[in-house]
């Protein structure tokens, strides 16, 4: 089978949720599953996120959906988006 994936820059993350996701990464059991590199992130796009999920990522979460992505890609290098929040850290 062959899926999409959103592929953004952690620029349209808080520094906050990078340090919540790097804890995902590690927890068990996770409240998101997060499969955590040094430059960023790969998260599989949750149906139902749980409520702990911070509002930003959120936000990306339904930009995925709404492109028939089912993976998120946060990377420092990844796209910058127009109209996306953008965060200085």
């Amino acid at each position: 089978m062959v899926r999409r994936y959103l592929d953004l820059s952690t620029v349209h993350i808080r520094e906050e949720t990078s340090l919540w996701l790097s804890e995902q990464a590690k927890a068990q059991p996770p409240l998101l599953v997060v499969y955590a590199y040094e430059e960023g992130f790969f998260i599989p796009v949750p149906e139902e996120p749980d409520d702990a999920v911070p509002m930003d990522l959120l936000n990306l979460f339904g930009l995925a959906a709404d492109n028939d992505a089912t993976l998120l890609r946060l990377d420092r290098d990844g796209e910058q988006l127009d109209g996306l929040a953008e965060y200085d850290w």
